[in-house]
């Protein structure tokens, strides 16, 4: 096995952290925290399955251990995100918002094949939630049964920071929550998070301002997918409560009260 000397960090997120590779200007390696060990040879596999599928993913080389630390070696893909794109560019929303549509959509035309099942992680997630009562999970499991299944390629944390746009377009990053689904169910995820996700400290007006850019950017995003493949409101709403209801299970302190409000909110209107 190659020996990696790592170089800058490049990027820190909730279960891993991405640094150079000295001499390679054409890798990272991404390296998992304590407890996220295992996520490091499930997203290597998923990386070859993606790549078969043709989809705009960056290619895992090889898994490593670095200092103690499970990780792989990635293909580098410089560019800003979406997100940052949109925090230089406000003006520019819409357009991404569109973009972020026909990405996902493409990503919906994919089978879904050998990989979790979706509903499986949402029922799992549901039951292990300790902030809703036994009866709000009850009636949260029973909506999760009643909806559809489905066999496409599912992101399961597709928002526009987990978009980044290289020298050849743009490409998805992150891959750890993959699964077979629904699209619905993964359009469901990202109004979420785009909704709702866990926004930095800011002052006043610009949580205002957040709060519009957050709202065009669905708006278009929904606009776009719709245009191009009808999508169920109703049903679409209902996904919303069930996986509000099952990423209670991941206990983010800036989101919890919003997810038990829509949670709830939808339980109750059945």
């Amino acid at each position: 096995m190659t020996e990696h000397k790592l170089g800058d960090l490049i990027a820190t997120g909730r279960t891993a952290e991405v640094f150079a590779l000295e001499g390679r200007p054409d890798l990272v390696v991404k390296l998992f925290f304590p407890g996220f060990e295992s996520n490091a040879a499930k997203e290597f596999g998923i990386s070859q399955l993606l790549s078969r599928l043709g989809i705009a993913a960056p290619t895992a080389s090889e898994t490593v251990v670095i200092d103690g630390r499970a990780g792989m070696v990635l293909q580098r893909v410089d560019g800003p995100s979406l997100l940052d794109l949109i925090s230089k560019r406000p003006w520019a929303t819409r357009s991404i918002g569109r973009t972020l549509a026909e990405l996902h959509l493409a990503m919906h035309t994919a089978p879904g094949e050998g990989l979790p099942r979706l509903a499986d992680i949402l029922e799992k997630q549901i039951t292990n939630s300790d902030i809703l009562d036994a009866a709000e999970r009850d009636a949260a499991l029973a909506l999760l049964r009643a909806l559809p299944d489905g066999d496409r390629l599912c992101h399961g944390d597709f928002h526009p920071g987990n978009i980044l746009v290289g020298d050849k377009g743009p490409v998805t990053i992150d891959w750890t929550n993959v699964s077979c689904g629904p699209p619905l169910a993964d359009l469901a995820k990202t109004t979420l998070l785009v909704r709702g996700g866990a926004p930095p400290r800011l002052s006043l007006p610009m949580k205002v301002v957040l709060k519009v850019i957050r709202a065009v950017l669905l708006s278009s995003y929904f606009r776009r997918y719709d245009e191009l493949e009808e999508v169920n409101r109703a049903e679409l709403r209902r996904w919303v409560t069930v996986v509000a209801a099952a990423r209670l299970s991941e206990k983010i302190p800036e989101e919890r009260d919003y997810l038990i409000s829509v949670a709830r909110k939808g339980l109750s209107s059945g």
